[in-house]
């Protein structure tokens, strides 16, 4: 059985770096109104040095979770803020499957960049 989503905001350690969205357990449907409050507290707190989703205590996420997350990467994107994802490898092999094509906002390449499926 996996662990319930709980997503977490804050700052790193030194309080000058990015805001971190600390997300732990299964992204599925639950996951989706949790996850999109984080980041508009987070996108209030912009401009600051950017956003990092930290999914590295993902246990896994469902098609509704993967919806979720890249509607929040989308939202992200739509502010113009940088952005950045950590995964745990089942989140990585996910992320590599469907091929979403980047994990920051400062590079190009795949769904985020062009609206379409798979890599560029």
């Amino acid at each position: 059985m996996t662990a319930p989503f709980t997503a977490t905001l804050g700052r790193f350690e030194t309080g000058n770096g990015p805001i971190r969205i600390v997300c732990r357990g299964h992204i599925d449907i639950l996951a989706k109104e949790r996850l999109q409050g984080v980041v508009e507290e987070a996108l209030r707190q912009v401009p600051s040095p950017g956003i990092l989703i930290d999914l590295s205590a993902v246990d896994s996420i469902d098609a509704a979770g993967l919806e979720a997350l890249m509607a929040a990467l989308l939202r992200i994107d739509g502010h113009q803020a940088e952005w950045s994802v950590t995964a745990s490898p089942a989140a990585q092999r996910l992320i590599d499957l469907v091929g979403i094509g980047r994990l920051s906002s400062d590079t190009g390449g795949g769904w985020l960049a062009t609206g379409g499926y798979g890599r560029d």
